[in-house]
């Protein structure tokens, strides 16, 4: 395990983008949730050469919570990307209307074959995504190696979860629909102003 902190001060900083990134090598398939995306920095990861590289033979399930920060923006450009690496990057929308939590992971998996050996990686901590949640910010964040039985643990525990949450997993057009329809709304924009005060949202 690595345990690392991004801090452009700092000497050893290590951009949870490059850990995630070079984290692709040998690896085949992985799933990640990340409560905040931007335009910019679904460009930033998705968008990278090594992750093309990864995702032409890959496959990636991502999920993204829209309780603050993400925007039909946002969505628009994992859409785009979806597109583009059709049948290969699945995208999901988290939408709840619950009051007094939010949805917060940030953490990516993978796994992979090298030789003989399966191996994995979880790549868990505070930078969501965005750029500056994968470079510019003050974050922390640990990189697990996994072995066979640990990441296969990892991806069952993953898949339990995704399947409970389905009801509250949307595809992007629909996505975008919600939450343009909400922004538009007294309720929608009074339930956003009781989140930022309350510090949930």
């Amino acid at each position: 395990m690595e345990f690392i902190i991004q801090d452009p001060t700092y000497e050893n900083t290590k951009p949870l983008r490059e850990s995630l990134l070079n984290g692709l090598r040998d690896m085949s398939q992985g799933g990640g949730v990340y409560a905040f995306a931007t335009s910019e920095g679904a460009r930033f990861l998705l968008g990278d050469q090594r992750f093309k590289e990864f995702i032409a033979n890959g496959c990636y399930y991502l999920i993204v919570g829209t309780d603050d920060i993400t925007d039909v923006a946002a969505i628009r450009t994992l859409k785009a990307f979806e597109e583009e690496y059709a049948g290969h990057l699945t995208v999901k929308v988290y939408i709840h209307d619950g009051i007094g939590s939010i949805l917060h992971p940030k953490y990516s998996w993978f796994k992979g074959v090298k030789g003989d050996r399966t191996k994995g990686l979880l790549i868990i901590g505070s930078g969501n995504l965005t750029r500056r949640g994968m470079k510019n910010n003050r974050e922390a964040y640990a990189a697990i190696h996994c072995s066979e039985k640990d990441i296969g643990e990892v991806e069952s525990e993953w898949q339990r979860w995704v399947n409970h949450s389905q009801r509250y997993l949307y595809d992007p057009e629909p996505a975008m629909e919600i939450l343009a329809k909400r922004n538009r709304t007294l309720l929608g924009r009074l339930a956003s102003a009781i989140k930022r005060a309350l510090g949930i949202g």
